[in-house]
């Protein structure tokens, strides 16, 4: 196993939360911890953060299905303001495919939840 920090700990099916303060069924909510701090004998296994899934097994529904409304909401809002600064001029040509391709760049940073830049 891995000694960087970049592994979820699972219990009961549930991540564990930043500093182990707690449980969340949400991947992005989770802490990243090393592999060496699972604890099989204690019921706690470690997944290496690009093989776990989104939500963790016991995740409850209502938590998955809140935490995606955010995450689409989040990138309705960055469209808008996208849509607004393009008809001012303000960015690159809707036509354009560099200005396809920033946008489409644009999108996918917010979809993992990272802020676009722009120069």
């Amino acid at each position: 196993m891995s000694s960087d920090a970049s592994y979820l700990l699972v219990k009961r099916g549930l991540y564990y939360a930043p500093h182990n303060k707690g449980y969340t069924g949400v991947k992005e909510l989770a802490g990243r911890y090393l592999a060496v701090d699972a604890r099989p004998d204690a019921g706690v296994t470690a997944v290496h953060e690009d093989d776990a899934p989104e939500f963790s097994q016991a995740c409850w529904p209502e938590v998955a299905r809140d935490h995606l409304a955010k995450k689409v909401n989040r990138i309705r809002s960055y469209l808008e303001l996208r849509d607004t600064r393009l008809l001012c001029s303000d960015g690159p040509a809707r036509d354009t495919h560099e200005g396809c391709e920033a946008a489409l760049r644009d999108v996918y940073l917010m979809l993992i939840g990272e802020a676009p830049t722009h120069e």
